[in-house]
């Protein structure tokens, strides 16, 4: 048996996602000579990769094996 991922934390990830990803690309847009907004689109892809691999796998698995 496997512990599936509560849907409310996958719909953060998602949120969290998007958020970083829009503030990277509007603040490159608003100053592109400031570095430290290219980071923020890297969170963003680092939650996307979050929310699509915890979607399809369980969190941790449980046998019923006794010792």
């Amino acid at each position: 048996m496997t512990i599936i991922p509560k849907a409310q934390r996958l719909t953060r990830y998602l949120v969290f996602a998007l958020i970083w990803i829009a503030l990277g690309i509007g603040g490159a847009i608003a100053d592109p000579g400031n570095y430290f907004f290219y980071g923020y689109p890297i969170f963003g892809l680092m939650y996307l990769y979050a929310y699509f691999t915890d979607g399809g796998k369980g969190a941790a698995p449980i046998s019923a094996e006794k010792a």
